[in-house]
């Protein structure tokens, strides 16, 4: 068993030659929805029975607003929650805007750095253009 946890360890360090990569991309997409939905408080009441004593609880719930952009793509489509975003596009819906995006890749390579396998894992959004204006998604930089 110790082996097997030493082994398991070595792995984990040295890795099995699987690391992440990175690609820009950009693609026309298309704003088709605006979604704002607001804040939400609630406060919760429940009660416990614990020997033979009832107590009451009150749990504050608070659900934060949320700014959420409907798009389409080559992809299909995807949302994104940002309130910058949702300004941007707000009144652009229907028209066409220039989106940039990472492309990140799960790669493996052998010890020359030749790439044996790539599969993509995630596409992460970055920002929108149209014309000369720009919006950048929150703590998004170029």
């Amino acid at each position: 068993m110790k082996k097997l946890f030493c082994f398991i360890l070595l792995l984990f360090f040295t890795g099995c030659g699987w690391h992440t990569e990175r690609e820009r991309a950009t693609e026309d997409v298309i704003p088709t929805q605006v979604v704002y939905t607001p804040s939400q408080h609630e406060v919760r009441t429940y009660t416990t029975c614990y020997n033979g004593h009832i107590q009451m609880h009150t749990v504050p719930n608070t659900i934060p607003e949320k700014w959420n952009t409907v798009f389409t793509c080559r992809h299909g489509g995807f949302v994104v929650n940002s309130k910058s975003v949702y300004n941007f596009c707000a009144t652009r819906v229907g028209q066409t805007v220039k989106c940039f995006y990472d492309e990140v890749y799960w790669v493996k390579r052998d010890k020359q750095k030749q790439v044996l396998k790539k599969k993509l894992y995630d596409l992460n959004f970055i920002g929108l253009s149209h014309g000369s204006l720009w919006v950048l998604k929150e703590n998004e930089h170029f």
